[in-house]
C-alpha cells in the first residue's frame, strides 16, 4: 500500500478466531451462575428475568398471559463479547441485547429474555440455523450450520443442539433482535490492506452485498414463518475502524471513505428488505447502528486500544447499540434518574420510577421496600390496621398481609413463613411500613428483577 498508514495490522478473522483456545476453558458454559444469568451455556431457554448482570429477586411464573418475550439471535455482537472476556472465569457479558431487555422492563413489561448469540456466525450460517429450526430439526451438527464454526466458538455444537428450544422461543417471541453480517464483510479490510485492484475489490463487495441481502431476507422470512406476529429489529453494520488506522490507497484515496460507502450500501440493502417485509404486513425495522457509530469508532469500539485492537464494541458502544434498538422499538431510550448519594439503587414499578423518598432499605441481607409507595405505583389496594399492626396489599385477586415483627405472612389467608419480618421505619416527617421485597413479590406474583449494571430494581405485574 502506497501510504505511511496501513489498515490495522490484524488479520480480518482475528477478532473472533483468536478466542477459541481460551473459550474452550473458562468461557464455555459460563451461564452456570444464576445471579449472572447469562445464557452462554448450551440451549438458552426463555426464563423470566434471566440475563446478564441480572438477579431475579422473585421467580415469577413463565406462563403468564401478557408476558413480553425477547429472543436475541446472531453473531458475537448479540452474545455481547468484549476482548479479554475469555480470560475471565464466569464472564458476564453485558451487550446491546441486555440493554434491550432492560428497556422492556423500563416500559413496565413483564419480560422473558433468551440470547442465542454465536461467535463468528455469518448470514449464511444464520439462514441455515433458522432453516433447521423451521424444519423441526432438533440437533443439527455445527458444520451443517456453518463450516468451521466450532473452531471459532467452542460452544457452537451445544448451542445448535438446542435448536428445538430456539424454535420454541421464536414461536413465542414478542420481539426478535438480530445482529448479523459483520463476519461476511471482514475480508474487505484485508483486501484494502493488501492494496488489491479496485475493480476486483468492487466486484467482490458487490457479490458479497448480494449474498448478504439474500441471506438476511431468507433468515427473516424463516423467523416470520415461525411467528408472523413477532416484531423483528435487525441492526445494520457499523464501521469498526478509524480514519487514521484505515489509511489511504495507492492513489491517495481514503480507505475510510471507501469503507463508509460500503457501510451505507449495506444499510440501503437492509432498509430495502425491511420495506418489502413491512409492505407485506410484517413488523420489521432497522436499528441504525452504523450511523450512530460513524465518527466515534475510537470511543465505541476497541480498535484504537493498542493492547486489544479489536473490532467489538466497548461498553459505551454496546450502550449506543441498545439505544438505537430501543429507539426503533419504542421510540425512546430510558435511563434511571441520577440518585442522591444516600440512595444505593433505583426502583421502577410498572414503568414508574420511584423518587428518592421511596428508597429501598437493605437490612439483614434483605431488601425492603416502602409498602405504600410500591402499592400505589403497582395499582394495588392497601390497608393498614393500627390495632393489629398489619399491612394488607391486594392486587389482581391476590392478597398478602404482613404483621409488623411477625415471622410469617398470609397469602390469601394462608400462613407462609418469612425469613425476616416487616418493620416500621420512623423519621422526623412520618412513619413508613417496610415490607420484604422478595416475599411481597412472591405473594402477589410480581416479577422482580435487579439489574446490577444500572443498579435498578424493576417490579412488574
Amino acid at each position: 500500500m502506497h501510504s505511511k498508514l496501513k489498515i490495522w495490522n490484524i488479520p480480518a478473522k482475528t477478532a473472533v478466531i483468536a478466542l477459541s483456545a481460551a473459550l474452550a476453558g473458562s468461557f464455555v458454559g459460563s451461564g452456570s451462575n444464576p445471579a449472572a444469568g447469562i445464557r452462554f451455556e448450551a440451549g438458552p431457554k426463555m426464563a423470566a428475568a434471566a440475563s446478564a448482570n441480572s438477579a431475579e429477586v422473585s421467580t415469577a411464573g413463565t406462563q403468564q398471559s401478557g408476558m413480553y418475550r425477547i429472543v436475541a439471535i446472531g453473531d458475537s455482537l448479540t452474545a455481547g463479547y468484549e476482548p479479554g472476556m475469555e480470560n475471565v472465569k464466569n464472564p458476564v457479558p453485558y451487550g446491546y441485547a441486555d440493554r434491550v431487555y432492560e428497556q422492556a422492563l423500563f416500559h413496565g413489561l413483564r419480560t422473558e429474555f433468551a440470547n442465542y448469540g454465536v461467535l463468528g456466525l455469518s448470514t449464511e450460517g444464520l439462514q441455515n440455523w433458522l432453516n433447521s429450526a423451521q424444519s423441526g430439526s432438533s440437533n443439527p451438527a455445527a458444520d451443517e450450520i456453518q463450516s468451521g464454526i466450532a473452531s471459532i466458538d467452542p460452544r457452537a455444537e451445544r448451542i445448535f443442539a438446542a435448536t428445538a428450544g430456539l424454535r420454541s422461543d421464536l414461536m413465542q417471541a414478542s420481539l426478535v433482535v438480530v445482529t448479523i453480517g459483520g463476519n461476511n464483510f471482514t475480508p474487505l479490510f484485508n483486501k484494502l490492506k493488501d492494496n488489491e485492484d479496485k475493480d476486483v475489490t468492487d466486484q467482490w463487495l458487490s457479490a458479497v452485498l448480494d449474498e448478504y441481502a439474500s441471506d438476511v431476507e431468507a433468515a427473516l422470512r424463516s423467523i416470520l414463518q415461525l411467528n408472523a406476529k413477532a416484531q423483528i429489529v435487525v441492526a445494520d453494520q457499523y464501521l469498526p475502524i478509524t480514519k487514521y488506522l484505515a489509511g489511504t490507497n495507492a492513489s491517495g484515496g481514503s480507505n475510510y471513505d471507501y469503507l463508509n460507502q460500503g457501510r451505507v450500501q449495506i444499510k440501503e440493502r437492509l432498509s430495502g428488505i425491511a420495506e418489502v417485509l413491512s409492505s407485506e404486513g410484517y413488523n420489521v425495522k432497522v436499528a441504525s447502528v452504523g450511523d450512530a457509530f460513524a465518527g466515534h469508532e475510537s470511543e465505541y469500539t476497541n480498535i484504537s486500544n493498542i493492547g486489544k485492537r479489536d473490532i467489538h464494541p466497548t461498553q459505551t458502544g454496546y450502550s449506543v447499540m441498545g439505544r438505537e434498538f430501543a429507539s426503533a422499538i419504542w421510540g425512546d431510550y430510558i435511563q434511571p434518574s441520577p440518585r442522591p448519594a444516600n440512595v444505593p439503587i433505583s426502583v421502577v414499578v410498572s414503568g414508574k420510577e420511584l423518587g428518592p423518598a421511596s428508597k429501598p432499605i437493605v437490612k439483614n441481607n434483605t431488601t425492603y421496600v416502602p409498602m405504600r409507595d410500591i402499592a400505589i405505583a403497582a395499582g394495588a389496594d392497601l390497608k393498614w390496621s393500627n390495632k393489629t399492626r398489619t399491612a394488607s396489599v391486594k392486587l389482581g385477586g391476590r392478597e398478602v398481609a404482613f404483621t409488623i415483627g411477625s415471622k410469617s405472612m398470609k397469602v390469601d389467608g394462608k400462613a407462609v413463613p418469612l425469613t425476616t419480618p416487616a418493620f416500621l421505619q420512623q423519621s422526623a416527617a412520618d412513619t413508613k411500613t417496610y415490607l420484604p421485597l422478595a416475599a411481597l413479590s412472591r405473594g402477589l406474583d410480581l416479577q422482580v428483577v435487579y439489574r446490577s449494571g444500572i443498579k435498578t430494581v424493576f417490579i412488574n405485574r
